[in-house]
């Protein structure tokens, strides 16, 4: 059975995972403006790490939201473009170049990468509900052609995703 600090620990990291993704960010790139190892993030976000108050706060502002609303579960997460215009403030008040959320263009294989770090590939989906798991999630139409195209190379296709095959059905996809 769990204890209380342990369950605190993980309803934290999915709160810190739902803001990153939330904002379009990768793990590497908030470890980075974070001063922290991109191989320390994943273990915040599953709740391994026992983080201090100071670091919360760090987090927080990140984000641009005070550390109280960021550990709320029940506290709505802002939009992407106001997380993102509060991280551009951030980052730059730490000299660090922006320069990764400028980009205009989507990037699907970054926006896939940050859609499988979610629960929704728990079970299988067809390339279409992916898509439109994707246009829910990124406000971004991808054809679900491109998704499977994406999903099915690698590092994606041997490490992250089985694909099942099934009649009728096209190809469905499912995180090991």
């Amino acid at each position: 059975m769990e204890n209380i600090q342990e369950t605190a620990r993980k309803e934290f990291g999915r709160q810190v995972k739902k803001y990153r993704i939330a904002a379009g960010v990768s793990q590497r790139n908030f470890a980075q403006s974070i001063d922290k190892q991109q191989s320390y993030i994943p273990g915040i976000e599953a709740g391994d790490h026992s983080i201090g108050l100071d670091f919360i706060i760090e987090i927080s502002a990140y984000f641009g939201v005070k550390h109280y609303k960021l550990m709320d579960p029940s506290e709505p997460i802002p939009t992407r473009q106001e997380l993102r215009d509060n991280i551009r403030l951030y980052v730059v008040s730490k000299g660090i170049d922006p320069g990764y959320l400028d980009k205009n263009a989507p990037n699907y294989t970054s926006n896939l990468d940050l859609y499988m770090e979610t629960d929704l590939l728990k079970t299988e989906k067809t390339s279409a509900e992916i898509a439109e798991d994707y246009f829910q999630m990124f406000k971004e139409r991808i054809l679900p052609s491109k998704v499977s195209d994406i999903i099915t190379r690698e590092p994606r296709s041997n490490k992250l995703i089985i694909n099942i095959r099934k009649k009728g059905k096209g190809n469905t996809y499912q995180l090991k």
